[in-house]
């Protein structure tokens, strides 16, 4: 019985939440209310904090490459995309299979190297493709390269089937065709719709479907109403900004 004690005791001891543990559960509270003021903030300290311990940690660096996108709604300052970006590739690599898969010559995101990434890497990806999609959109046509890359990273999305946000996949289908600078707009109105399915609440699904389709504006825009409590209200009150007439 003594042993059988001593046994549940190690378990106990083994499976015992990490202070990382405890500080991601912390950003994560503060990240579902981010739209009370300091939270996001506070959340990125954290991270941070997290990262100077954990420097490879991909839960820390998905959630700093979320982060920083998020900021990136906030501010047009395209600075805050490269740094997610950043982040997000930094996650990436911790997969050495990944990393050891690169064109060497221009460290090249390869189709073959994005086979490497399991399914573990999906809010890596997610966050990586959101924040480099932005990040083109903001430079122009002088990104095509990095376009590429993330054109090969959203493929991998897609296949492996997982979402860290719903809507987000499809969305970024779409978004690479406009960027691209040729979509199908059938194909676009599909995928955005799908978005907008996927996660009703998230207003900018709708605003880059009114931007690229004005026919469909009226269709996008129209009813609008997110939860209560809004999870995007922080984004969403930016993606509004956005839309609204201009001067």
């Amino acid at each position: 019985m003594l042993l059988l004690l001593l046994g549940s005791c190690t378990l106990r001891a083994t499976v015992a939440p990490s202070d990382r543990d405890r500080a991601i559960e912390e950003v994560d509270a503060r990240w579902a209310a981010r739209a009370e003021p300091g939270n996001l903030d506070a959340a990125m300290e954290i991270l941070l904090a997290q990262l100077a311990l954990a420097p490879t940690d991909p839960r820390v660096l998905a959630r700093l490459a979320r982060g920083e996108w998020t900021r990136a709604q906030l501010d047009t300052d395209a600075r805050h995309l490269e740094i997610a970006e950043g982040y997000g590739h930094r996650c990436l690599l911790g997969w050495s299979s990944f990393a050891a898969r690169l064109d060497i010559d221009g460290y090249r995101v390869t189709p073959e190297a994005a086979e490497q990434l399991p399914l573990e890497a999906v809010p890596c990806l997610t966050w990586t493709v959101a924040s480099g999609l932005g990040h083109v959109d903001r430079r122009g046509p002088g990104a095509a390269f990095e376009l590429e890359a993330i054109g090969v990273l959203l493929e991998r999305l897609v296949a492996l089937g997982g979402e860290a946000e719903p809507g987000f996949v499809e969305w970024g289908e779409a978004k690479l065709q406009l960027l691209r600078g040729d979509p199908e707009s059938q194909e676009v109105r599909k995928l955005l719709g799908a978005a907008i399915a996927a996660a009703p609440g998230v207003l900018l699904f709708r605003v880059e479907l009114a931007e690229a389709l004005p026919d469909a504006a009226g269709r996008a825009l129209a009813g609008f109403e997110p939860p209560t409590p809004d999870p995007w209200a922080l984004e969403n009150a930016a993606w509004r900004t956005r839309m609204a007439p201009k001067p």
